[in-house]
């Protein structure tokens, strides 16, 4: 049974880490299509804030991460979450 905090429609600010902010422009070089780049980011980042249990959990921490299909392979965005915010740790290639 999922708590009141992990219920779909309970919105989350979205805290991006300075990590985050130069991972994701080296993910747009590197493994995304920069022109759609942007737009890419923008679409993986609406799941976290809404439904963070539905990535997957590192244990025993408390950093979770949702692996997710790219033009030259796949990436995950890492991220920790409360009942109140997402913060977005990290975008890695899951095949460097």
């Amino acid at each position: 049974m999922t708590s009141p905090a992990d219920e779909i429609g309970t919105w989350r600010t979205i805290v991006k880490t300075h990590r985050f902010d130069q991972d994701q422009e080296l993910a747009e070089m590197h493994y995304l299509n920069v022109k759609r780049g942007d737009e890419f980011i923008e679409n993986m980042e609406w799941l976290p804030p809404w439904k963070p249990s539905a990535g997957q959990q590192l244990v025993p921490s408390q950093v979770w991460f949702i692996p997710i299909a790219a033009a030259a392979g796949t990436v995950a965005l890492y991220y920790m979450f409360n009942e109140h915010r997402v913060v977005f740790l990290s975008i890695k290639s899951l095949h460097a």
